[in-house]
């Protein structure tokens, strides 16, 4: 963030001795709230953009007495209202691309009902969200490739009705799958620095199973000896 700070939000009361409502600001000494007023709900994603802006996405109807629903973005100064369609639950992910375009995904509904098993990813377009596609399940992150390309991963296996297994694709008008698809879940995503992306989540594949796994181009490899876990973030 500007000025080297980290913003935290998430379900907490206070922050450095100071009531926060689930955003807080660490300053390099201390913690302190981002703003009188944090979100009346809870921030689940917080995000640094270009120009200094930082995105919070979540489970809430206000922040810091700005009117909104579950998305907002604080240019430094001020809050801005990104809202979402009432009735949607949580903001599960958001990306910027490198051309500044910005996207996000949020489950439609609230589990247990049906609906909320499903997510829409959305551009921020003009003042407000238009709908890109619809996963049939969870949306559990969203990156920039190296390429400028829009990546999602998650718990779904077709976006836009299209088959893509747990990680999808998007050139700016396809989905397409990101390799070998398989029958499972994807919790996050990162590339290395020769642009090999690295999945985290249940990964089986004709290559084998990991919970760690490296894309060759083709399919996904199992990378030995990694976590007895699926991680669930990746840098």
């Amino acid at each position: 963030l500007p000025l080297g700070n980290i913003m935290a939000g998430g379900r907490f009361e206070d922050a450095g001795g100071q009531i926060a409502d689930g955003l807080a600001r660490f300053t390099g000494t201390t913690w302190v709230p981002v703003s009188t007023n944090g979100s009346n709900g809870e921030a689940h994603v917080v995000r640094a953009l270009s120009g200094g802006r930082t995105f919070v996405g979540g489970q809430f109807t206000m922040i810091s007495g700005v009117a909104t629903q579950s998305a907002a973005m604080h240019d430094g100064v001020n809050w801005q209202a990104m809202p979402l369609t009432a009735g949607l639950g949580e903001v599960t992910a958001v990306a910027e691309l490198p051309t500044g375009e910005l996207f996000c995904a949020a489950q439609n509904g609230v589990l247990p009902s049906p609906i909320g098993n499903t997510s829409t990813i959305y551009q921020w377009v003009g003042g407000s969200w238009l709908s890109v596609a619809i996963a049939n399940r969870r949306v559990n992150a969203l990156e920039a490739a190296p390429d400028g390309s829009l990546v999602a991963v998650g718990d779904f296996s077709a976006i836009g009705g299209v088959p893509v297994g747990a990680v999808a694709v998007w050139d700016g008008a396809v989905w397409a799958p990101l390799y070998a698809t398989f029958t499972s879940y994807v919790n996050a995503i990162a590339w290395l620095p020769d642009g090999s992306p690295v999945i985290a989540g249940s990964v089986s594949t004709t290559a084998g199973f990991g919970y760690v796994s490296i894309g060759d181009g083709v399919t996904w490899q199992p990378m030995i000896n990694g976590p007895s876990q699926p991680p669930l973030a990746l840098a």
